[in-house]
């Protein structure tokens, strides 16, 4: 009985013995593990759209001129008669930044801007109100992601078209061609002496007809990872 008691006493010290060593040598391999710290970043992709416009600064808005426009020299022939500008490079848009965007262009309302000394009444003897003397004249947009030569109708703005400019160079050119556009919509008999009378006017009064032109830009792509 006695062998069999220390045996069982030895067997319980070994496993006991065992655990505490167990918990020894835990402790120690926590104290030596190793740790260290990092870190990571991301930049931000470069959104970069520039609107250049050719011309001189009036009030903050670059004004571009076509030059002088005239109503056309022929003859009235029961159709309307035009007389339209050369094309002319209005504004540039330039995408320098690293995602495509999406250019939706606006153009404002026409503006007829008369002499002093212009009749203001419809009284007068001679009276066109503004209105009907902006219906006189229009202005057609050419957008190409290359210069134009020529107004190639390929090209013309639709007036609800948007384009896509590329990252890193893509450019969008902008031009226009004004034109007067005879009017020979009058009731009277002789349309081609009311029609006369209307751009004897119009030459007489209006000094400029101006239009406003802006832009909106969207990311339209994603930056490759």
């Amino acid at each position: 009985m006695t062998k069999k008691r220390v045996t069982t006493t030895l067997f319980i010290a070994l496993v006991l013995l065992t655990l505490i060593s167990f918990c020894f040598l835990g402790t120690t391999f926590a104290r030596y593990t190793s740790g260290g710290k990092g870190a990571a970043s991301v930049s931000v992709a470069d959104w970069a759209i520039d609107f250049g416009v050719e011309g001189t600064e009036v009030s903050d808005v670059k004004t571009v001129s076509f030059g002088d426009l005239s109503p056309a020299k022929e003859a009235y022939t029961d159709t309307t008669r035009t007389h339209s500008s050369a094309l002319t490079l209005l504004a540039t848009i330039t995408n320098t930044g690293d995602v495509d965007a999406l250019i939706t262009l606006t153009r404002g309302e026409t503006t007829i801007t008369k002499a002093v000394g212009a009749p203001s009444s419809a009284s007068a003897p001679e009276y066109y109100d503004d209105d009907t003397l902006k219906a006189l004249f229009a202005l057609d947009l050419y957008v190409h992601t290359a210069t134009l030569s020529a107004a190639d109708e390929q090209y013309l703005w639709n007036g609800s078209e948007t384009y896509n400019l590329p990252a890193t160079n893509g450019t969008l050119y902008i031009y226009g061609v004004a034109t007067w556009n005879t009017d020979d919509t009058d009731s009277a008999s002789d349309k081609g002496a009311a029609a006369d009378a209307k751009d004897t006017y119009a030459g007489k009064y209006v000094e400029t007809v101006s239009w406003t032109l802006g832009y909106k830009a969207e990311q339209n792509s994603e930056k490759p990872v």
